[in-house]
Order: C-alpha cells, then structure tokens, then sequence
C-alpha cells in the first residue's frame, strides 16, 4: 500500500500542462539536417499493388509545394503494405540518429472508418527483414491539407544503399494526396524531445472538452450504487448520532496489468542459481517493489507470456531462465492469497507466422496438437484462471490464419473445447487495431458476428489498445462509439490490453487519464488491463507507468487519481434520527464501522449496482448514559440533570441524547424508559 501512498500523495501537486490551442499552419524543420529523400522522389517513386490502387502526380496551388502523389485505392487489400509508395534514400544512418519525417496529407475521396484517410510512412531497412528506422502512423479526416511532423531516433545502422521510405496505404478503400515529403537527419545534434511534432496531441483533450461532462454522468449512473447503513443499540433500538464511516477496500470493476511469472514466483536462491544474463537489468529488490506494486494497485491481472503455448512446454523442464512451472504455481497462489482476479493469456494464438499460433510444429499438425496442449493445460490450472483470451489476433495482420487451414468454424470448435475445459471461466476475444487507430472495427464486428452465427458466441469482447504512435490517439468520443458498436452484439466488452507509448510523459499521462475514463464510463466495460506497468518488465518501456528506477512518471498519478482518487468512496458522517447513513459510493467492497460511546464494530459489505443495506448491532444501549451496561434509575439522574442541553455554552453535557438531535429532551425521556431495567448482553 506505500507506494500507492507515496504515489496519491503527489496527485494534488500534479498540474495538468495542455498544449496551446490551435496547431500551426506549417512547421518548418530545423536547419543544419541532412535529406535522405532526393527531392526527384515525385518523379521516381514506385506504387506497389497496382492491382489494388491507381497513382498519378497532380498540380497543387497554393501551398508551399507544386505537386503532390494522388492515389486512390479501389479494393482494400489483406495488409496495410500490399498498397505502397516505395521511394529510394541515400546516405548513411547510424544507432542513435534522431531525424524528422515530414510530409502533407489530404483526403480526396472517400476514405476508411470514420471517413478518414489513413497510412504510414516507414524508413526501413531494405535489404532484409525490413525493420524500421522510423515508422509514422495517420489518420486525416476532412479535405484540408494537414502537415504531419515526426521526429524519430533511429534503432539500426544502416549503410548506403540499405535502407527505403515507403508509405503503407492499403489500410481501407481510400483516396488521398501525399506532398512535400521529406526524410531529414540530423545525426546527434538534436535532441529527439527537442524537434517539432504536430502530432503530440488528440482530440478531446481540452479540460472542458463537452465529452467529460457526458462520461461522468455516465460514471455516476453506471459505476455507482446507494449504500444505507442502520445503526441500532443491543436491543434493535436505533441509534441516531452514531458515527459511521464507508471505507472503500476494493473496486467491483477491474483495474489491472500484465504481469510476469517470473517476477511474482522466484525465490532469491532461484534468482542467485541464474546466469548473470538472465538477471541482467532486474534484481531482487526490483522483484520485491515490483510485487508491492500489484498488490497495493490491482485486482485483476493477465499472465503476459507465461501461459503461451510454447512457453508452458518450456516451463515444464522447471528448468528453463524465464519460465518455470514452479514460478506459475507460486504466482497463481500468491495472488489467489490476494484475491486477485488472474486472466490466462491466450488459449489461440489466430496468426500462423510464429510458435504462439503453430506450437513450434508444422502447419498441417497445428489442431492435433492444440486440442491435446489445452487438454493439458487447462485442469492443471484449474479455477486458478478466473478468465481467457480465448481467440487473439483473430484478424491478424495478413499472414496465413488458423482458418485458413481449417476453415472459420474452427474457432467456434476452439471455443467449445475451452467451454468444456474450463466451465468456470469466460471466454474473450482479444484483438488489437480496433480501438487503436480503428483499423479493424469493421473485420472484427463481423468476425464476432460470424462466431454468433456459428453457435459459439464468447463471453465477451476484448480490446489490445496499443496506441504506439500518435496517430492511433483517437478521440474519447470515438472510442466511446466503438465500444457502443460492439456492446450491440456482446454486451460484455474489456480492456485487454492498454497502453501509450510516446515520448511526451504528459502525453502519455492525459491520453491514459481519458481513454480509461471514457472506457469506465460504458456501462457494458468489465475491466481495464495495461500491458506491464515497469520500464524494466515492458515489451515497450517508454509506456511503462514507473521508470527503470521505480521514480513514478505522470502515467502513474494519472492512474492513482483516477482509481484511488476520482473513483474511490471513503466517506463518514453521523447516523440520522432513524439510526441510518447513506453514501452513494464506488461499486465494491467496503469496510463500514459504526462507533457510539467508545462501542464500535466493522462489518465487510459489497456494494452492488442496485444498492446495499446493511444493519450494524452496537454492544449499547439507548439509554444507558452511564454505560455501565445497564439502564437504570442513575441514567435518568443524568438525564434529568442535563435536561435542556443544547451542546452550547455551559451546557455541552449531550450524554443523555439519546435520538442524536443535538438536544435533551422529552424524547430522550421516552427512549430510556422503553428499555429501562435492560443490560447489554
């Protein structure tokens, strides 16, 4: 719990920093660059996929440039890149290397979801592999030119000759102008936070953007519940003016990450066993803060690679340096000792391009080996696995899919077979591109359709929401619209996997703030999972809530406030004339403690969304001002005595007040006699 402490205490001191209203006209880049991109690209440019799309030069006038690159796209293709501009460079790139990708975008025709044109630009590597140097997602909407600048710090070294920029269209049926780009290295004398980026913004990031209002409203309605709490002394009488405080413990809702295996179950002799290798860059003090971190801050989490096909074959030996069966046993026991919800990642892997999907084994034997492996693995987990990403990447990225070979019935039969295995659990699919960049929304609506169809709906739809680039930022309002699409068909929607990679922390932190905000506020989400929240444990570590030191980045108070802060409920007060309290609070668990006359109990409730009662029985008794355990004729002398008290001055003897109006009175009289001659049990 300290960390959350220590985190929550800096929420207040947290200025929220908004960029300037408006966007520039036109960036111009830094001077003193080196242009990778001749200036004759316009010319000498390449359209990839003919087949799919038609590309011409036109005339622009009034613009900082004569001509543009028009292409229009007729028929979407299986993968973003099977449509694409392919342009040579020159030069030279080193490891480190920080540069700008600029260019102007237009739409023309028709575009994707949402009416927009979308794409990338990718300098990369062209002899092999072709891994990027810089990769420049966008997403444009409207018929004016916008101007896209992105800086970028290359991975690669790259000679002359090894290296290309191409542009990805083939993301949707689209028309649109791309003009003015360039490809510019400034080498190391830049730094990366230091050039232009007109993309470090979203939609709807204005504080008093018209959709926080609506979200909150939402929030109040949907993730909230009324909570009466009666009082009453040993005798079932009320007991007006007792103190009672409604602690929150838990939310009802999931708030969670990804975890590793590793991290939660090695033992520090399993860790000094390891080869300095393994235990590069982590120790076991990272291992202790990292655990304190999941307990202090989730209820629910996602075993991250662990329970992967190949990796559980691996874990077996309870040998191997990153996955033992050991290590999941003792992570499943630790946070089942914490009741934290554990999700099993993933029962399908859809893509056939790595051993995820295939098992390490050969294409035509993927089925008769998966049935037997999840046979395997399922009654070994047991009810461990509260919930699984049951189908993931079911649209994959163009690669040969699981239903190639089989046909689309298959992941129904997948779905069956979990069913069986795992009655207790809920079955989700797990897909990214949908939220992110909105991609996919289309394929995968009618993927889950198809699954209905079949006979074999899941249980719920799940979200990746990786936004990687600035592009995939979109709107609240946007994502709200998804969401509300895909509750039409399955009203069970989550957050599988959330988070913002960028360099600008104040970025990331207020993206974060919203998208979760927007996301809690739909009545149909369950959950909201981040994938990793070290940069020490992270598939990306500049989206990492915590630094490699454990120093919290502004992510990290976005997350506290908004869980333990805007969406936590502690709230105390006195018990009314009728002997109750009421709190409209947070749904979940609550500690709730009643105290009268040094006397108190706490009672454990779970608020629910149609409201909870709950009764809490004092060892006193109404009239027992002396509580000596009895009411008796030394009561009344005490009543008597301070009859007409008000609490004011020379008169703040409230002893006798037993109805808790702030007064002595005829009714305090009548409360004492009903239970005169009683004793406390």
């Amino acid at each position: 719990m300290r960390y959350r402490c220590i985190i929550a205490a800096g929420v207040a001191a947290l200025c929220c920093a908004l960029p300037a209203a408006g966007q520039p006209v036109w960036v111009e880049p830094p001077a003193g660059g080196t242009d990778m991109l001749p200036a004759s690209y316009i010319q000498t440019y390449h359209l990839g996929g003919g087949e799919f799309a038609s590309s011409q030069v036109i005339a622009v006038s009034d613009m900082p440039f004569a001509q543009a690159i028009r292409v229009n796209i007729t028929q979407q293709p299986s993968t973003p890149w099977s449509v694409q501009l392919i342009m040579s460079t020159t030069g030279e790139v080193r490891t480190g290397d920080v540069g700008l990708v600029c260019f102007f975008v237009r739409r023309v025709g028709g575009g994707g979801s949402f009416d927009e044109v979308q794409g990338a630009v990718k300098h990369q590597w062209s002899v092999a592999d072709w891994d990027a140097v810089s990769y420049t997602g966008f997403r444009v909407g409207g018929g004016d030119w916008r101007q896209i600048v992105v800086p970028f710090q290359s991975p690669l070294e790259l000679a002359e000759g090894e290296h290309s920029l191409v542009v990805h269209l083939g993301t949707a049926v689209q028309e649109l102008d791309i003009a003015a780009i360039r490809l510019i290295n400034y080498g190391d004398t830049w730094a990366l936070r230091d050039l232009p980026d007109t993309t470090a913004d979203y939609e709807g990031r204005e504080l008093d953007a018209a959709w926080r209002a609506e979200a909150a409203a939402r929030i109040e309605q949907y993730r909230k519940g009324d909570l009466t709490v009666r009082v009453t002394d040993a005798l079932g009488t009320p007991l007006a003016g007792t103190a009672v405080r409604a602690e929150m413990t838990r939310h009802a809702f999931g708030f969670g990450s990804a975890v590793t295996g590793r991290m939660l179950g090695i033992t520090p002799a399993e860790y000094d066993a390891l080869p300095t290798w393994a235990k590069s860059g982590w120790t076991m003090s990272d291992v202790e803060t990292y655990r304190a971190i999941v307990e202090a801050f989730f209820n629910k989490v996602v075993l991250e690679n662990t329970l992967k096909w190949t990796r559980w074959e691996t874990a077996k030996s309870n040998t191997d340096h990153l996955f033992r069966m050991d290590w999941i046993d003792r992570s499943l026991a630790w946070l089942g000792e914490r009741e934290i919800e554990v999700r099993g990642h993933t029962v399908c892997w859809c893509p056939m391009d790595s051993d995820n999907g295939t098992g390490g084994g050969p294409l035509e034997t993927v089925l008769d080996r998966l049935y037997p492996h999840m046979v395997d693995e399922w009654p070994t987990l047991g009810t461990r696995v509260q919930e699984y990403d049951v189908l993931t990447h079911p649209i994959g990225w163009g690669t040969i899919m699981l239903e190639d070979l089989y046909g689309r019935a298959v992941y129904a039969e997948v779905i069956s077979l979990a069913t069986l295995l795992g009655p207790h659990a809920e079955m989700w699919l797990n897909e990214d591109g949908v939220l992110a960049g909105l991609g996919n929304v289309e394929a995968y609506e009618q993927f889950t359709r198809d699954l209905i169809a079949l006979g074999s709906p899941p249980d719920g739809v799940g979200f990746q929401c990786h936004f990687t680039s600035h592009s995939d930022l979109i709107s609240p309002e946007q994502a709200y619209e998804v969401l509300d699409r895909f509750a039409a068909i399955i009203p069970n929607l989550q957050i599988n996997e959330v988070d913002v990679t960028t360099y600008d922390e104040q970025l990331q932190a207020d993206y974060l703030r919203d998208f979760m905000t927007v996301a809690f506020s739909h009545p149909n989400m369950h959950g909201i999972l981040m994938w990793g929240f070290w940069e020490g444990r992270h598939w990306s570590p500049q989206a990492a809530l915590f630094r490699k030191d454990w120093s919290a980045k502004p992510a990290a108070f976005a997350w506290v406030n908004l869980v333990f802060n805007e969406w936590w409920t502690d709230e105390q007060g006195p018990t009314d004339a009728a002997g109750e309290f009421d709190v409209r609070g947070f749904l979940g668990r609550y500690d709730v403690t009643a105290e009268c006359r040094g006397h108190a109990a706490t009672v454990t409730a779970e608020l629910v969304k149609d409201g909870t009662e709950l009764t809490i029985a004092l060892d006193v008794l109404a009239g027992d001002f002396n509580d000596d355990g009895t009411v008796s004729g030394a009561d009344y002398v005490i009543w008597a005595s301070t009859f007409g008290n008000d609490g004011s001055s020379g008169k703040e003897d409230l002893r006798a007040d037993a109805n808790g109006d702030g007064r002595v009175t005829g009714a305090d009289y009548v409360i004492w006699a009903s239970s005169f001659g009683a004793s406390s049990p």
